[in-house]
């Protein structure tokens, strides 16, 4: 297994990454400027990390000015695009490192599940029901509990 990405191959798991963000933030309606901002602030710190991933999370934050969350038809669409990056890293690198993907995926949805909402003066639930379907339904596709 080698862990030189092919040019396509680096787009689609920059693609996953946005895709996690279209899955989660848009599952109320729309991606609001907390959800994205967290977005970026989880992608600026595993840039600074020995993630054996990092070419690629550095790649995703070269292109964030420039770059929306791809308008994914169906969350279906968006978990599509999550799957053929796990295809890559399977295929590609090593199985600690495609256990820290998957892992990451999912806290990365997590984090930008609880940047914005939060019940009455701040207390409950951080995200509510369709962020947490859209959760579980991350959760099934990277092989996790959610």
């Amino acid at each position: 297994m080698t862990s030189q990405l092919a040019p396509a191959e680096t787009e689609t798991l920059v693609d996953a990454l946005y895709a996690v963000l279209a899955l989660i933030a848009a599952a109320d309606g729309e991606i609001d400027e907390k959800e994205h901002k967290r977005f970026l602030e989880m992608l600026s710190a595993a840039a600074q990390t020995d993630e054996p991933l990092r070419s690629v999370i550095k790649a995703a934050l070269d292109h964030a000015e420039s770059r929306e969350a791809k308008a994914y038809a169906s969350s279906q669409a968006a978990i599509d695009q999550v799957r053929a990056a796990l295809r890559v890293v399977e295929q590609r690198f090593p199985p600690e490192a495609t256990r820290s993907f998957r892992h990451g995926l999912y806290v990365m949805g997590k984090a930008i599940a609880e940047a914005s909402g939060g019940g009455f003066l701040g207390f409950g639930s951080r995200t509510n029901q369709a962020e947490r379907d859209a959760l579980a339904v991350l959760a099934a596709c990277l092989g996790l509990e959610g």
